[in-house]
């Protein structure tokens, strides 16, 4: 989503179009259906960066739109692949917050578009490189007692003043959260001293 207009909004805007895409997205997932190397199914990451505004991005999606589109899609694969839970990489908690968030719908307990696995991602520089999110306990109403985890945190940033990569992972645990996956590509790399700050987290060195 972090594209502005997710690249082809016409397949999120248009009714139609959008329904020739989950027919092909049927078929791949059928074909897929019950493999125990697929653990859940991740409709969509960060849909809040496809919306007008977003980074600085224009969009023609509007949120009401996108709506749509991950209900349509959760639908496909909870008809095509029951036994999986369905989730969405919500960029940032707050999305969540009843009346002012975005994504609210998705986590209310009301009809039958709720996620069955949540995401929440952190980012230390989007939240003023206070540790606030990850400390933030998922037994809080907003989560309406949906399993979540993280689902992208970024390495250490020892320039930052933020905990190092097993002191996340401590809030990760302490929050609640039934887990944490640390983000690397090519110019956010976990370094070694990451990686076994990591490896000595999960062996409890």
């Amino acid at each position: 989503g972090s594209t502005g207009d997710s690249g082809h909004p016409e397949v999120i805007r248009d009714a139609g179009k959008r329904a020739e895409l989950m027919s092909l997205m049927a078929t791949f997932i059928s074909h897929y259906a019950g493999r125990e190397e697929i653990r859940a199914w991740d409709v969509i990451n960060e849909p809040l960066y496809a919306l007008d505004g977003n980074l600085g991005k224009p969009s023609t999606v509007t949120a009401g739109e996108m709506t749509t589109f991950i209900e349509d899609v959760m639908t496909v694969i909870r008809t095509n692949d029951s036994g999986k839970d369905v989730t969405v990489g919500f960029a940032k908690r707050q999305a969540l917050e009843p009346g002012t968030g975005y994504w609210n719908t998705f986590v209310d307990g009301v009809g039958v578009n709720d996620v069955d696995l949540g995401q929440i991602h952190y980012w230390d520089q989007d939240h003023g490189n206070n540790f606030d999110d990850l400390s933030f306990s998922t037994t809080n109403a907003v989560f309406n007692n949906i399993p979540f985890i993280v689902g992208e945190i970024d390495p250490e940033s020892p320039d930052l003043g933020d905990p190092d990569a097993s002191g996340k992972l401590d809030a990760v645990f302490n929050g609640g959260y039934q887990g944490g996956m640390f983000w690397q590509d090519v110019s956010i790399v976990i370094s070694i001293s990451d990686f076994n700050k990591i490896d000595g987290w999960f062996n409890g060195v």
